[in-house]
């Protein structure tokens, strides 16, 4: 049986859904040692821009369910 989730590289259309996930878990501030009031762009740097690969996991409707 296939896996309902695929997994590829980040492509910056999943950049929305990407955020969506991560903005709760940066702004809870219990998870990342990055400040909790980290804007948006700020995150997208650290995440994207500055990491060697990201990757995303996407469900079978095709919204991102995992970074």
């Amino acid at each position: 049986m296939a896996s309902p989730l695929q997994i590829r590289l980040f492509e910056p259309a999943d950049w929305p859904g990407v955020w969506r996930l991560l903005e709760p878990v940066f702004h809870a501030g219990e998870t990342f040692p990055h400040d909790p009031a980290i804007s948006e762009t700020e995150a997208r740097v650290i995440w994207v821009e500055q990491s060697q690969t990201a990757m995303v996991a996407l469900d079978a409707d095709g919204a991102v369910a995992g970074t």
